[in-house]
């Protein structure tokens, strides 16, 4: 579920769930990072915001994914 808190800001009980259900779509793997505030990370082939070309090699929601986004929204 989510909601925008009194400041505007979208917030997430269960972003990494809607993250994981979003990258099974047809959509970009890194696109629903972006949403959630997380920024390309090439320098990781195991994080789904590493982009294809740079070789990612997962396609699904990493421990270092969810690391970051738990760092961006504590």
């Amino acid at each position: 579920m989510h909601f925008v808190d009194a400041k505007g800001i979208l917030s997430a009980q269960n972003a990494s769930e809607l993250l994981e259900k979003a990258l099974r779509s047809k959509r970009k793997k890194c696109m629903i990072g972006h949403c959630f505030g997380l920024d390309d990370n090439n320098s990781n082939t195991h994080s789904i915001m590493s982009q294809a070309g740079a070789r990612r090699a997962v396609n699904t929601v990493q421990q270092c994914d969810n690391d970051a986004f738990n760092l961006k929204h504590p």
